[in-house]
């Protein structure tokens, strides 16, 4: 989540509410930064450098996110999955307006309860935040646009941290209890692992 993609609650991250210190996602950003900071370090400036690295990178990041979104669909409404439609549209058009074709390994998650899917979510919504600092240095790097190869990177523009926001509300009201927060960190936690195996193959 990005490197290809962002930590939730990275340093660009710049949301961010002393008054739910204790909350779910204060305890996700807490048990996930050892794998943020792997994911993030397997990453590097290549992609931004080499246009088949890149390439690589979208899909990944694309078989990650059509992973997690094909199994929280199933236990959770629709105003929470769009997002991860949306981004999976994007990561296609970027592929097919670079000339490359989409096809990415197909891989599975294990989510089984509403928590679990908000905790894999989380981890996907929260890499978009850094989608605009990344896609400056794809433009800077490769000269690649917001309708040129960066669609994904660049995201909603602005709207990106009104879409956070209402994600983390939604995540801090539907999991509250010990057991809930238990199951979101350990299907966080599988969401990275994921994509730290599909950066190390990229």
């Amino acid at each position: 989540m990005q490197r290809g993609l962002r930590h939730p609650e990275s340093e660009h991250a710049g949301i961010a509410d002393p008054a739910e210190e204790f909350c779910a996602r204060s305890v996700l950003r807490h048990e996930t930064r050892d794998l943020h900071v792997r994911a993030e370090a397997l990453i590097g400036d290549r992609p931004f450098r080499d246009l088949p690295s890149y390439l690589r990178v979208l899909r990944a990041n694309l078989s990650v996110i059509e992973a997690v979104h094909r199994a929280a669909t199933a236990y959770l409404p629709p105003s929470l999955t769009a997002g991860l439609a949306t981004d999976v549209a994007r990561l296609r058009a970027d592929l097919a307006e670079l000339g490359a074709g989409a096809d990415c390994d197909r891989l599975d998650i294990d989510i089984r309860t509403p928590a679990a899917a908000l905790g894999a979510v989380y981890v996907m919504e929260g890499s978009r935040l850094g989608g605009r600092i990344l896609a400056r240095r794809a433009e800077t790097g490769l000269g690649l646009g917001a309708t040129s190869g960066a669609t994904y990177l660049n995201g909603s523009g602005k709207a990106t941290g009104r879409r956070w926001r209402r994600f983390v509300q939604a995540l801090n009201l539907r999991v509250a209890s010990a057991e809930d927060v238990s199951r979101a960190v350990t299907a966080a936690r599988e969401t990275f692992g994921l994509i730290i195996r599909q950066y190390e193959r990229a």
